[in-house]
């Protein structure tokens, strides 16, 4: 009994997530496609002043083939924009946050860019996907943890119903 009402108790508890923001970067006119995730915890390990690499490496993929890891840097605002993934890719062009760069906070969205990576050709397209506004917290409604403490009472009125029950004098179970 005490097992099953700490566990529902747990399902109960807030819990934390860490954001994964999902990267895909195409040549429209061809078939090549970089892709990647990033679970983002929002800090910052390097800052050189035009660029600051995010927590990384992260592992990429070209047309599926995973390419091993990379770091992952943004050009800061000043900068004018854009992504850097180690020596591989180096795209000029939008912000792809909001906040500092000691705390970026991705902005989901399609991008264009133009091409500074041998293998694609052409304007490129980057589409970010995720949860914005870093770590979330979920929190029950009050309504199921009413709906939970009822039910625990419920069965804690049980159990001392059918305790009485068989130790009452000339019931013989």
């Amino acid at each position: 009994m005490a097992l099953t009402v700490a566990g529902l108790l747990g399902l109960a508890a807030p819990t934390a997530k860490a954001d994964t923001w999902n990267f895909s970067l195409t040549d429209p006119g061809n078939t090549n496609n970089i892709t990647f995730s990033y679970t983002a915890d929002a800090s910052t390990t390097v800052d050189e002043g035009y660029w600051f690499e995010i927590n990384s490496p992260v592992n990429w993929f070209l047309n599926g083939a995973d390419q091993g890891g990379s770091n992952l840097s943004l050009w800061n605002i000043g900068s004018g924009g854009g992504i850097v993934l180690g020596f591989n890719l180096n795209l000029w062009g939008p912000q792809l946050y909001t906040g500092t760069e000691s705390a970026p906070a991705l902005v989901a969205g399609t991008y264009s860019f133009d091409n500074t990576y041998p293998v694609l050709n052409g304007p490129l397209t980057l589409i970010l996907t995720g949860t914005p506004g870093g770590n979330t917290v979920s929190t029950p409604e009050p309504s199921s943890v009413l709906l939970l403490g009822v039910g625990l009472l419920g069965m804690l009125g049980l159990t001392a119903y059918q305790s009485r029950r068989t130790t009452s004098p000339g019931n013989v179970v």
